[in-house]
């Protein structure tokens, strides 16, 4: 896509990267549990409305953005207000969230530290890979989640028991982050430009992308099929624009406005945002000679935390033993009333 390519070139990231897939981070959650208007805001996750039901990532870069973006509510709620009021476009809005959230001076990161202990009082835990499957079990209502990992709940959810899963991305902002393709030294270049040219092609980019969930990073024909074959819906009453990743890459004259509806909007957006919702998402950068500070940071925050899924297994294995015990003891009556019965016909 020329939109992808256009902050891969700014970055400087094509000298060395072929980008895969990208997306965002934001909120999973349970529709039947969790009031839509109470995930528009990072807060939610410090509501005790709330505890023990929330899961996040174990993951020093992708938390500290709950961590700053909540130290930082009322700037980036200012910067909100004044995107909407058309003081500052989209590019300066989205400049602005990246300066934002990459703001790693002692004072931040002591802040971010403060936030995130206090965090941790509320979370039923951090996690890596279970969230997307903790929640579609009923075990927790809300997770941080990458947006591909969401669309696979969403869709799996569905299709398993018709429960309702949604993704939704704070109006404070966000990450948008990007998967690429890099080549280690020593390698068969010709090979692994081979390679990337066979995943690059549009028509193989979509049969992966239907298999993974994750969003791809080629647009192009046969990509803007599958979306409309995924989310295009005759007639229908809601529109989203997608001009800004297909242009330049689709048949002359084709549409690249989705039409679709209010059972696949939520889905669509996760797959691709808008232009508004990207426009309040920044991208990461390194952070440099303070990481080490950060990993120190990270390494407090986490202290005598016990994983997630151990609570989990903790659970199951106490459920299991006390239906041994149960049992057991039903077992022992049933014993006892036999040598009654025993007793009784001497």
């Amino acid at each position: 896509s020329p939109y992808l390519i256009d902050i891969f070139e700014k970055y400087g990231w094509e000298k060395y990267a072929v980008n895969y897939l990208w997306g965002t981070l934001g909120f999973l959650y349970n529709a039947e549990e969790v009031d839509d208007e109470d995930v528009t805001s990072w807060t939610v996750l410090w509501d005790e409305n709330y505890k023990n039901r929330v899961t996040i990532k174990d993951s020093v870069r992708d938390t500290y953005i709950i961590g700053v973006c909540y130290v930082y509510k009322d700037e980036l709620d200012e910067l909100a207000v004044r995107y909407h009021a058309n003081l500052i476009n989209e590019s300066e809005y989205s400049e602005a969230v990246t300066e934002i959230i990459n703001r790693r001076d002692d004072e931040t990161l002591a802040k971010v530290e403060e936030a995130l202990k206090a965090l941790k009082k509320n979370i039923a835990g951090f996690e890596v890979d279970s969230g997307k499957n903790d929640i579609r079990t009923g075990k927790i209502d809300i997770n941080f989640a990458w947006s591909g990992d969401a669309i696979y709940s969403i869709q799996t959810a569905w299709e398993e028991s018709e429960l309702e899963l949604k993704y939704q991305i704070p109006d404070e902002g966000s990450n948008i982050w990007f998967d690429a393709w890099v080549m280690p030294k020593g390698a068969n270049k010709e090979l692994a430009h081979e390679f990337l040219n066979y995943l690059c092609d549009p028509e193989v980019a979509a049969r992966n992308m239907e298999f993974i969930g994750f969003t791809s990073a080629i647009a192009g024909d046969a990509m803007l099929d599958l979306v409309n074959d995924w989310y295009g819906v005759e007639d229908g009453d809601l529109a989203v624009d997608l001009s800004y990743f297909f242009a330049g890459t689709v048949s002359e004259g084709k549409s690249m406005i989705i039409e679709t509806d209010s059972d696949n909007y939520n889905l669509l957006l996760a797959q691709y945002p808008t232009k508004n919702i990207i426009a309040r998402c920044g991208i990461m950068e390194d952070f440099g000679d303070q990481n080490e500070k950060l990993l120190a940071m990270w390494q407090r925050v986490k202290a005598n935390i016990v994983p997630v899924w151990i609570y989990f297994v903790a659970g199951g294995i106490a459920v299991g033993i006390v239906s041994v015990i149960v049992i057991n003891r039903q077992s022992k009556q049933m014993r006892i009333k036999r040598q009654k019965a025993k007793v009784g016909k001497k």
